[in-house]
């Protein structure tokens, strides 16, 4: 089979498949209130309880990348998805027999949520795998799907209205079925190729002789390989010893600026996320109806999708750094979440606030496969991103429960989101520390993937 070249061909085809399962994604993420709703019907548990179905789903959808590292370090992007979006449909398959809530929980908030995050990590992790020069801009294109899909959680409603809350569950199945067809278009690529040449070569390095051997991916002959050799080898000339995947993360999660940008993903989100579910409520306080309320997650979701196309199209060239536009569009959302009180008592002003959340909270995402090959190489990207994403999902799992439990002991939503938009602004501090710490120890922009330039 021909090889996927990076930038053209069948990189658009695969660009085009990351997009619809971004989409996907996306709708079955924004899908949770409904599904909240279904579940209160059928089971009649307590709100906190069945609650916990839906921030189970989204943050294991988040942290489900480990999972991904783990099967994209053994295979490949294409088996990756097709094993996510069998773990989805079984999971979903499964709610639509069981009869208790606890089952619910486990099938549908872990199972299924983490079936999700090995389709959503692999979306990403591929793009870095066919894109070289227009990486950023395909990166935008991809996660702007989340945005579309938000737009389209209303399909979800509509499903269930149609049959019921128990064939709402075999209708996501099938929906979840389609990721598969979408992960088919990965077609193997060149970058995809070189990195498993790599990781092969570094398992067997205790068999081989004195010289290193690689395969000329145009021929399938096996040669002798400059490049191959060069990033088996380190500046030190010395052979680094099988590398299996817990040190893989090891490796990656020492490596300072990397880790310091997980723990801005980490402060974010768990920051942004206390917004994307309080927000409807805060409307409702406000004088507003609960289709208002909805509303503002939809403008929120729409501006996403054009904030993330942008993203990637201003950060496509070396005259925008990636690390300075995390920083600074955290920086407006936090000033945007410090301000709300004095303008969100108005309709007005919180559509002006959802353009705010939207265009601001998710441009992290299209600049993630930048930022990690910029630190830790590209041999590293699945893990890296895996790290990132389950950053991302701790955030989402310990932020809303924090800011629930802030209001329940008798908080304001003015001051609750007063200290969100400060814990934003830290998120945004610390993206600064990581880009101090890379210019500190002066990685390059591609920095070598052996483990001397990662510790």
């Amino acid at each position: 089979m021909k090889l996927t070249e990076p930038d053209r061909g069948w990189s658009w085809a695969v660009l085009g498949a990351s997009f619809g399962i971004m989409v996907v994604n996306g709708c079955l993420g924004q899908g949770i209130g409904v599904v909240h709703l279904a579940l209160l019907e059928s089971f009649n548990e307590s709100n906190s309880k069945t609650a916990f179905a839906g921030s189970l789903f989204a943050a294991t959808q988040s942290c489900g990348g480990v999972l991904a590292g783990f099967i994209l370090k053994k295979y490949s992007c294409r088996v990756a998805t097709a094993v996510g979006s069998l773990i989805m449909t079984v999971g979903f398959t499964c709610c639509f027999f069981l009869n208790t809530l606890d089952s619910v929980i486990l099938f549908y908030g872990g199972i299924v949520g983490a079936g999700a995050g090995l389709t959503y990590t692999t979306a990403v992790v591929v793009l870095g795998f066919n894109f070289e020069k227009k990486l950023n801009i395909a990166g935008g294109i991809a996660v702007s799907g989340v945005g579309m899909g938000v737009m389209l959680s209303p399909v979800i409603q509509e499903t269930r209205e149609m049959f019921g809350n128990r064939g709402l569950f075999f209708i996501l199945a099938g929906f979840s079925l389609h990721v598969g067809l979408f992960g088919a278009l990965y077609f193997p690529s060149r970058l995809e190729k070189r990195k498993t040449v790599v990781v092969r070569s570094l398992e067997n390095l205790n068999r081989t002789s004195e010289e290193i051997y690689g395969i000329d991916l145009g021929t399938n002959d096996v040669i002798k390989s400059p490049d191959v050799t060069k990033e088996l080898v380190p500046s030190s000339g010395k052979i680094t010893k099988q590398e299996s995947m817990i040190s893989q993360i090891y490796n990656v999660c020492t490596n300072v600026p990397f880790a310091t940008l997980c723990l801005c993903l980490f402060v974010a989100n768990f920051g942004i996320y206390i917004m994307f579910l309080n927000l409807p409520n805060y409307a409702v306080l406000n004088g507003g109806t609960a289709i208002q309320g909805s509303v503002l997650i939809s403008v929120s979701g729409i501006c996403s999708m054009i904030a993330r196309v942008l993203t990637g199209l201003t950060t496509n060239n070396d005259e925008v750094d990636g690390a300075l536009m995390l920083f600074g569009t955290l920086s407006v959302l936090g000033i945007s979440n410090i301000c709300l009180p004095l303008y969100g008592h108005s309709y007005g002003g919180q559509i002006v606030y959802s353009v705010f959340l939207g265009l601001y909270s998710g441009v992290s995402f299209p600049l993630l496969n930048g930022l990690s090959i910029r630190l830790v190489g590209l041999r590293y990207l699945a893990t890296a991103v895996s790290i990132q994403m389950f950053s991302v999902g701790l955030g989402i799992l310990s932020g809303p429960p924090c800011g629930g439990l802030y209001l329940d002991s008798g908080g304001t939503y003015d001051t609750c989101f007063l200290m969100t938009g400060f814990i934003i602004l830290g998120g945004a501090m610390f993206s600064m520390t990581s880009e101090y710490f890379r210019k500190r120890r002066r990685l390059p922009v591609e920095t070598s993937p052996d483990r001397d330039a990662l510790i």
